[in-house]
């Protein structure tokens, strides 16, 4: 009945699609694997989650900003033609990875797309902490939004892409089966994913920041402003903050 949203997936790429790669790891594993990275991921998002902060800037000022509605135009406009295409080689199933749910701008020139897809997950958050105000980063040391992110992450590979990856035999972003190349080819290649993107996700996330921290504040050609604004405000801060406004 779903065909149309799979049947067109590529079968002469090995572990791409079919009962090989669908029962690679057994339905045993697979629920375990799943039950524990649940388990840890809700007990993660629990204890971090009433330590993310944000901003409480009662000063900011909005303003429409040319750039930010191309984008949003250019977005949307990428968007509906990425449909078209899923549905027209019907492989909508792959809407799903997580790539397409960030951008979802791959369109009949897939090769070369699939770089500017990509990159546009950089060059978005850089241009919307180059407009500042709401737009901002946590301060470095505090990685309690990159691990609650990461748990949001892991739940939507274990939950979402699993439960259809499963019954359609399509390997959404590999997991069912590690790809050809992958170093941690074996059963134990979910394991090893989840800790070494534990690892690299965070650091890649602070690198990030740093560069575009260098580049808008320090680098004398792409510098906009004297410092990124990141001075998030702990509960009692903001209650402090809450309380002040109200009795003026």
């Amino acid at each position: 009945m779903f065909e149309w949203a799979y049947s067109g997936a590529n079968k002469a790429v090995p572990r791409n699609v079919g009962p090989e790669c669908a029962f690679f790891l057994s339905t045993k594993r697979q629920i375990i694997e799943t039950l524990i990275v649940i388990a840890i991921c809700a007990y993660i998002s629990i204890k971090t989650f009433p330590r993310l902060c944000v901003p409480q800037d009662t000063h900011y000022v909005k303003s429409d900003r040319g750039g930010k509605r191309l984008l949003l135009i250019l977005l949307s406009l990428l968007w509906g033609m990425e449909i078209g295409f899923k549905f027209a080689s019907r492989t909508v199933i792959y809407l799903l990875n997580p790539c397409h749910v960030t951008t979802l701008i791959q369109i009949f020139a897939e090769a070369a797309l699939y770089w500017i897809q990509h990159g546009m997950m950089f060059v978005i958050p850089y241009y919307l902490l180059r407009v500042g105000g709401p737009y901002n980063i946590e301060p470095f040391w505090d990685f309690n939004w990159a691990i609650f992110s990461y748990c949001l992450n892991l739940l939507y590979h274990f939950i979402v892409l699993q439960v259809i990856a499963i019954p359609a035999q399509v390997n959404l972003n590999h997991m069912l089966c590690p790809a050809i190349l992958d170093p941690f080819d074996g059963p134990w290649y979910r394991v090893a994913a989840v800790i070494h993107q534990a690892m690299l996700c965070p650091l890649l996330c602070k690198a990030f920041c740093l560069i575009s921290d260098f580049c808008l504040t320090k680098f004398p050609p792409t510098k906009v402003k004297p410092y990124m604004k990141d001075s998030l405000m702990d509960s009692q801060t903001i209650e402090k903050s809450i309380e002040y406004h109200h009795e003026d």
